[in-house]
């Protein structure tokens, strides 16, 4: 305790130089990164912004990973409002947000125009794509933030789960960690013009599930949640608990699972086990994006 409230522990020490040896070593000055995300310096007192889906369109405020949507809007990425409201364009206060901020085109008015510059395509032929949107239409789920953001809140290592990083100046850094593929498909997918709103028209499903964020860092650096307690806390049997509790969420608000029994879902396992840990009941019906083969494969 003496590291944290004495005279010359963090809360105390009036400057970084002040605190005692030890102090010193758990912060910037003693290790590569702070490990917290927005934090820099040698320090770590100096705040930069957090990563989010998004930026939260520009329709919300970004805590530690999870998007604070203004009045009238909601989901993930705060892009959705209620139907027949105007969808005016989300706002970049701050300067450096104009570089990161991108327009959803499943929320848009009018359907985007067409490319101005023709395609390459074979035998050095060129085509101008159509205007609108593209099949196949992707609906994401909205998922209860325990099963995404919130893992980035938890979070206690930089470079983990966010596939980019504010700097000190907060001009941003692309991470290349494989664990980051999570949060940078699934916004992705929020960006992409292949999202629809609708999920009765939608061709495929994706469920967003961060458990390689839970996985590294999460379960090794924290104390909450662990999705198989009380019987287990092992990671295999977390992840099976929260990839089977994501699927039931999804039959209890939504008919689409139940509709072709699955068939039209699409989970991503992208850590180390690759899909050992999926649930036989979402494995043998689902589409399963992974980096491994199956053993037969």
């Amino acid at each position: 305790m003496d590291d944290i409230t004495g005279p010359k522990g963090w809360c105390n020490a009036d400057f970084g130089q002040d605190m005692a040896p030890q102090v010193q070593r758990h912060c910037g000055a003693g290790y590569p990164t702070c490990f917290h995300e927005g934090l820099h310096g040698a320090w770590c007192n100096i705040t930069s912004e957090v990563t989010c889906l998004n930026q939260c369109s520009g329709h919300g405020d970004c805590d530690g990973g999870y998007c604070r949507c203004h009045k009238g809007w909601y989901g993930e990425d705060c892009a959705r409002k209620k139907a027949g409201e105007e969808m005016e364009p989300g706002s970049a206060d701050r300067p450096w947000l104009k570089d990161v901020l991108r327009p959803v085109p499943a929320a848009a008015t009018e359907p985007p125009p067409p490319p101005t510059a023709g395609v390459p395509g074979r035998n050095g032929s060129t085509h101008v794509p159509p205007s609108g949107r593209m099949r196949p239409f992707i609906y994401v789920y909205d998922m209860p933030p325990e099963f995404t953001t919130r893992m980035l809140q938890y979070k206690l290592v930089v470079g983990i789960c966010a596939y980019r990083e504010f700097l000190e100046d907060n001009t941003t850094k692309i991470l290349a960690g494989p664990y980051s593929i999570e949060q940078y498909l699934h916004e992705s997918l929020l960006l992409s013009p292949h999202r629809t709103f609708d999920p009765e028209e939608a061709d495929f499903f994706y469920v967003p599930v961060y458990y390689s964020c839970w996985t590294w860092p999460v379960n090794g650096e924290a104390d909450v949640p662990y999705w198989g307690a009380p019987t287990s806390q092992h990671r295999y049997s977390n992840g099976a608990h929260m990839w089977l509790a994501a699927k039931r969420w999804i039959q209890a608000n939504f008919p689409f699972w139940d509709r072709r029994g699955g068939r039209d879902h699409i989970w991503l396992t992208n850590h180390d086990e690759g899909a050992c840990y999926m649930p036989t009941e979402i494995y043998n019906t689902s589409i399963i994006l992974t980096h491994w083969c199956a053993p037969n494969g």
